[in-house]
């Protein structure tokens, strides 16, 4: 399996988690908060993707949409929380259409609390299959 999505993740979640240290010290700014939800966009678009590949590798080629993709991942027990994806890629829909500072500063916090710890597994999750024999492969 070629590991150019995973490294696309990896370097995508690095922005997220500096995002998300830098609303933790200084919570209400703004530009800040942009620069979490567009690294929240960057980081779960490639977490599917990384996930599609993963199943495809894997023999799963029934995957038409990303609900698809979050159901298989989550049948095949990679991920443990597929309602959390779910409503991970909900919210990531509805940011385009966010428009006012009370809708974001929602999204802001369910990308804090709810998206990035499940973001955080992902990550351990992944770095134990990428470091096993299929990637030399």
């Amino acid at each position: 399996m070629d590991d150019t999505g995973w490294k696309n993740y990896r370097r995508a979640f690095k922005c997220l988690q500096n995002t998300v240290e830098a609303i933790n010290k200084e919570p209400q700014n703004y530009l800040y908060e942009m620069a979490m939800i567009q690294a929240f966009e960057f980081t779960s678009e490639l977490a599917l993707k990384t996930l599609r590949n993963y199943l495809v590798y894997q023999g799963c080629i029934a995957m038409n949409s990303t609900r698809d993709i979050i159901r298989q991942a989550f049948q095949a027990q990679i991920i443990v929380d597929g309602q959390t994806w779910i409503e991970m890629l909900e919210a990531r829909n509805e940011i385009s259409f966010a428009y006012d500072d009370k809708q974001l500063s929602k999204i802001v916090t369910r990308i804090r609390d709810d998206f990035y710890p499940v973001l955080i597994q992902l990550q351990i999750d992944f770095l134990n299959v990428f470091n096993a024999d299929f990637i030399k492969n």
